[in-house]
C-alpha cells in the first residue's frame, strides 16, 4: 500500500487515529504524514485569517480557493513520496483527482470512519469542556452546512452523504466503540500492512 486516507466527519476521532498510526511500530517512519485540516489552518494564518473558516468565507474569487490549493498539495505529495497517510474530511477526492491527472498507478486504501450523532455529539461535548449539549449539536449542523457550500463549489456534490455513498472507499470503519488504537491496529491487519517494533 502507498497511499492511505483517512476520511470521515467531525467527531469521529480523526485525528486520534491518524496520531495512532504514526506510533504503530515504525509506520510512523515509513510513512509520510499529512493533516488537511493543519494545512487549511497554516494557510489561512499565512493569508491573515484567525482561522480556515474565515478564510473560506472571506477569500476574494479571484485566489485559488483553500480546496483548490488543498488539492495542489496532496497532488504534488502524492507524487514526491511513495508512502503517504493522508487524514481529513474527503482526502480521496483529492487523490482520485491527482492520480487521474497524472495516470499515478500507486495502490490506494480509503478509509471510511463512521459512528453515531450521539457519539460525535458526546466527543465534541468531552473535547471541548466548556460547551453545551445545545451548542454541540449546533456545532455539528454548521460544520455539515459549511462542508456542503464546499463540496457543492468545488466537487459538485449535492450532499455530504452523497459525497460519502459515492465515495472509492476499501473498507468503512464504525469508531463507536473503539479506542483509536484499535482502530489504527485494524486498519493494519485488515490491509496486511507489515510493521516492526520499535
Amino acid at each position: 500500500m502507498n497511499i492511505l486516507t483517512i476520511n470521515g466527519l467531525e467527531g469521529v476521532e480523526k485525528a486520534s487515529v491518524f496520531e495512532a498510526l504514526q506510533k504503530f511500530g515504525d509506520f510512523g517512519t515509513r510513512y509520510y504524514f499529512f493533516s488537511c485540516g493543519n494545512f487549511f489552518e497554516e494557510t489561512a494564518k499565512a493569508k491573515g485569517y484567525d482561522s480556515f473558516e474565515d478564510a473560506l468565507l472571506d477569500m476574494s474569487s479571484n485566489e485559488p480557493s483553500l480546496d483548490t490549493l488543498l488539492d495542489e498539495e496532496i497532488a504534488r505529495l502524492v507524487d514526491e513520496y511513495d508512502k503517504i497517510v493522508i487524514e481529513g474530511f474527503s482526502p480521496w477526492l483529492a487523490v482520485k483527482k491527482a492520480r487521474h491527472n497524472k495516470t499515478n498507478r500507486k495502490e490506494v486504501v480509503n478509509i471510511l470512519l463512521s459512528c453515531s450523532n450521539s457519539t460525535r455529539i458526546h466527543r465534541i461535548l468531552k473535547k471541548e469542556k466548556v460547551i453545551t449539549q445545545v451548542q454541540a449539536k449546533l456545532r455539528l449542523t454548521e460544520y455539515e452546512q459549511n462542508q456542503l457550500a464546499r463540496i457543492r463549489t468545488h466537487y459538485g456534490f449535492s450532499s455530504v452523504y452523497q459525497l460519502f455513498q459515492k465515495g472509492d472507499f476499501s473498507a468503512e470503519i464504525d469508531v463507536s466503540k473503539a479506542f483509536p488504537s484499535f482502530i489504527a491496529s485494524l486498519i493494519i491487519m485488515r490491509f496486511k500492512i507489515s510493521v516492526q517494533a520499535t
